[in-house]
C-alpha cells in the first residue's frame, strides 16, 4: 500500500528547506511512499487537505506562522488524532485518537538535552 507524505516546504532559502524536501522525498520512494511538497503555510488551515496524508513534515525555517496556523517539529501525530489551533508540538509522538487542546505546548528540554514527549 501506497503512504502519502506531505512536505509543507519554505521560509529562508539559506537553509535550503525546498532542497531538503526535494532529498527526503527521493530518498524515501524506496519505501513505498508518494510525496508531494507545497510552499504555502495556508494548507495547514485545510485540515480536511491535510488528513489525506499519512505524515506531515514541515520543512520551513525562519517564516511567519500566522494565529491560524498550528506548528509541528519533528514530531508524530497517530491516525484519527487532533491538534487543534495555537498548539506547538515539538518532538513528540501522539499516539493514535489523541486530542490535544488548542493552546497545548510540548517542549522537553533540561538545559543540556531534548527529550521526547510521548503520548
Amino acid at each position: 500500500m501506497t503512504k502519502k507524505a506531505l512536505f509543507i516546504s519554505g521560509g529562508w532559502d539559506g537553509h535550503e528547506p525546498v532542497e531538503t524536501s526535494e532529498f527526503i522525498s527521493e530518498q524515501i520512494k524506496i519505501y513505498n511512499i508518494e510525496s508531494k511538497i507545497v510552499n504555502d503555510l495556508d494548507v495547514m488551515t485545510d485540515l480536511e487537505y491535510l488528513k489525506s496524508f499519512d505524515v506531515i513534515l514541515p520543512v520551513w525555517t525562519m517564516g511567519q506562522i500566522d494565529d491560524n496556523n498550528w506548528e509541528i517539529k519533528n514530531s508524530k501525530i497517530g491516525e484519527s488524532s487532533k491538534a487543534n489551533h495555537h498548539a506547538y508540538l515539538g518532538d513528540a509522538e501522539i499516539g493514535k485518537k489523541s486530542n490535544i487542546g488548542a493552546g497545548t505546548i510540548t517542549c522537553n528540554y533540561d538545559g543540556k538535552k531534548k527529550h521526547k514527549t510521548n503520548n
